[in-house]
């Protein structure tokens, strides 16, 4: 009897330490020193309040690095970064009437970047430029240059440099097309005088969806009403009403510009974009 006691008590306690080390990984915060040794047990409520500014910080982050590079948004992710780091600062100690106040202030540096990437995303000049590597063997014939096109090319209003798509070619075609991917191949894409940029309605669907997903809890935060927004891409994507989410334009040389448009625009100033191919660019040489 006494045995069977003694080894209970070895597995319950052995149980409950692996329960607290991860629960207490769970609750980490970046640059907040909360991996250090508590002298006593959190509370339910504190714990809720830094879980939620654990994931206000996620979102913070993913935006950072999102429009680091863009001047259109440096007044915002400098004042954003202010607030990141007053409403860290103090959390291991603080009550949780103050982690609260730390919340909303985290809530504020989101949202003022949240707002800088949407300015990235549709201003001219406020987005980075991202060289396209060569996508041989893509859709078309081996006389025609091809490259994958991904989902933060797309919403984040990238400017795209296909130099190493386009070898041996000065320029693209001043008209490029938004089509279907499957209309890569097709006679409207089989001309030196047009560039044609196709969409996998399907994998973008897929792929909004998913964004959308990660993001419902910051919907209210965004001004976004997550469950219309996603009803608005879902039928343009479904009608194939690719104009109204998508406008490209060249901008010189071999650049082009992916400009989201109406509701696929409201997606710029969410964060953790998926890096989902959504479609390719296809050249005749």
């Amino acid at each position: 009897m006494t045995r069977t006691s003694a080894g209970g008590l070895s597995v319950f306690l052995a149980i409950a330490m692996a329960l607290g080390l991860a629960f207490t990984a769970a609750l980490s915060v970046p640059d907040t020193g909360m991996g250090a040794k508590r002298s006593k047990a959190v509370s339910p409520a504190k714990v809720t309040q830094l879980k939620r500014i654990s994931t206000l910080n996620g979102q913070f982050i993913s935006l950072s690095k999102r429009v680091k590079r863009c001047p259109a948004a440096s007044a915002d992710l400098r004042a954003a970064t202010k607030l990141r780091k007053g409403a860290l600062r103090g959390t291991k100690r603080a009550s949780v009437r103050r982690l609260k106040a730390k919340r909303s202030t985290m809530s504020k540096a989101v949202v003022r970047l949240s707002r800088g990437a949407k300015r990235c995303a549709v201003s001219p000049g406020g987005t980075r430029v991202i060289r396209v590597p060569d996508g041989s063997g893509g859709a078309g014939a081996p006389s025609a240059f091809s490259a994958q096109l991904r989902l933060p090319d797309l919403i984040g209003g990238s400017t795209l440099d296909l130099s190493q798509v386009l070898t041996g070619r000065a320029a693209l075609p001043g008209d490029v097309a938004v089509v279907e991917i499957g209309a890569l191949a097709g006679e409207g894409c089989n001309s030196r005088t047009v560039a044609c940029v196709g969409i996998d309605t399907l994998a973008l669907s897929r792929a909004v969806n998913s964004l959308l997903d990660v993001n419902l809890s910051l919907g209210g935060l965004l001004d976004l009403d997550i469950g219309v927004l996603r009803s608005e891409l879902n039928r343009a994507l479904a009608s194939g009403d690719l104009s109204s989410l998508i406008s490209v334009q060249p901008v010189g040389g071999q650049l082009v510009r992916l400009v989201p448009q109406g509701p696929l625009a409201q997606l710029a100033g969410l964060a953790q974009l998926p890096n989902d191919v959504i479609g390719g660019i296809r050249v005749l040489a």
